[in-house]
Formats: structure tokens, C-alpha cells, sequence
């Protein structure tokens, strides 16, 4: 974890100015709610309205298209927030963009920022949220390990308390808290996730240069479509 990162981190929960992860409704805006309803996108423009690049800066990821929609949700300098507020389900929450925006931002660098560039995801736990069950976090704590290597780091905060939780350089002695997990840590995975071999750092040349991504666009209909689902089987 970089030194941004971490600043950012001491900014939104030490010396945070309000308590913007509390009393919510929804992750954005819903009529159904009412005109009381906190929402997590609004709470957390209003803490950092001191921050007006939180907003405005340039955040469009490029995955899909260059619309304003294909952005990660904040920015803090070179720092790529996602914002979540969920439950704590691997069947749709879990993997809703809490990671793979985040990949986006740091290993595509779709906003060409100088190195190293890291992502955040905030993921507020909803209150009536039960914990991740003890499969699933045999599944999904290793995922996070991995991906913390890479600069992507996923904040998990309960609504209740304001308490959070973030995957650290220890792994070995990974705690989990008992509001996150149903059990204290994950088995150890026999599988080496850090293994990257020549295709794969080929594939990633390819997606780092516009010309050839264009090329390879156009011989393989790309358009609107997964990158790494049409590449040639030499490649992939």
C-alpha cells in the first residue's frame, strides 16, 4: 500500500468530518427512499467536498466504451476509488466491481498516471448483512491477497460501527473479524496466483498499445465484446 493510499485511508475514517458510511439506503440516488435517504454516493461527496478533483477529475476506465458510465467512481489524485454498499453474498456482491474496476484502473492505467498507481474499493457492509460464509471465504481471501500485490485493495467497513478491515503485508497471520467472516482466516492455497507467463505478458503488450489493440479489433470484430475472449488461442 502506497503512501496515497494510505493518507486517503486516514483522511475518510481519521480524520474524517462526517460519519459518511452510517444510516444508508443505497449505494446511488433511489426516489423509492424518499427525500431523507442517505446514499453512499452523495455521503461521501459531501466528506470530500474539500477534494473537488473526488468528482471531476478524469475516471473513465475505457473498458467498454468512453462514456462518462465506463468510469470508476472517484479519484483522489492518482488513487481510483470504488464505492460499494452491499451485502456480503458471493453470488452477486462480492464480485460486483469491488475488484475488477480496480484492475482496471491499475494495471490497464487507462488515465495514463505515472507509477505506482493503486485502487481502492469501499465496501460498506450493510447492517443486516451476515458474515461471508466460511466456503466463500476460502475462495475470496486469497483472490484479495493477490490482488492487494498488484495495488488493489478492498476496504470492508461496518455500517454499525464505522470499523473497517483491509487486507495488510502479514499474510500469514490474517485475521478476520467475526462481523466479515465466518471463520478467523482462509486456507492456505497450494495454487501460485503470481505465476505470469510469456502469453500472458504478451496479451497485456497488446492491450498497453492502442495500435495494436486497434488492429486486433478490427481482424477480430472486437467491438462491444471481451478483449481476451477473442484473442487468438496462441495468445490467450
Amino acid at each position: 500500500m502506497n503512501d496515497l493510499t494510505t493518507q486517503f485511508l486516514n483522511r475518510i475514517f481519521k480524520n474524517n468530518k462526517t460519519i459518511w458510511w452510517a444510516n444508508l439506503s443505497s449505494e446511488t440516488p433511489k426516489k423509492k427512499y424518499g427525500p431523507d435517504a442517505r446514499f453512499l454516493q452523495n455521503t461521501l461527496q459531501i466528506e470530500l467536498s474539500d477534494i473537488p478533483g473526488y468528482r471531476r477529475d478524469d475516471r473513465r476506465l475505457f473498458f467498454f466504451s468512453s462514456r462518462d458510465a465506463s468510469s470508476i467512481d472517484g479519484r483522489y489524485k492518482s488513487l481510483g476509488v470504488e464505492e460499494k454498499y452491499n451485502p456480503l453474498d458471493i453470488k452477486e456482491h462480492l464480485v460486483d466491481g469491488a475488484i475488477h474496476r480496480g484492475m482496471v484502473w491499475v494495471i490497464g492505467n487507462p488515465q495514463s498516471i505515472k507509477q505506482p498507481i493503486e485502487a481502492v474499493s469501499l465496501y460498506v457492509v450493510k447492517r443486516d448483512s451476515l458474515p461471508i460464509d466460511a466456503e466463500t471465504t476460502d475462495l475470496f481471501f486469497p483472490v484479495l491477497i493477490s490482488v492487494y500485490k498488484l495495488g488493489v485493495h478492498v476496504i470492508f467497513i461496518q455500517e454499525n460501527t464505522g470499523k473497517y478491515w483491509h487486507i495488510n503485508s502479514d499474510f500469514n497471520n490474517l485475521s478476520l473479524p467475526n462481523w466479515l467472516s465466518q471463520k478467523p482466516k482462509p486456507i492456505t492455497w497450494d495454487l501460485d496466483l503470481e505465476t505470469i507467463s510469456e502469453i500472458n505478458l504478451e496479451a497485456l503488450r497488446i492491450l498497453n498499445n492502442e495500435k495494436e489493440v486497434s488492429i486486433a479489433n478490427d481482424k477480430y470484430k472486437l467491438t462491444n465484446t471481451l478483449f481476451f475472449d477473442k484473442l487468438p488461442s496462441k495468445i490467450i
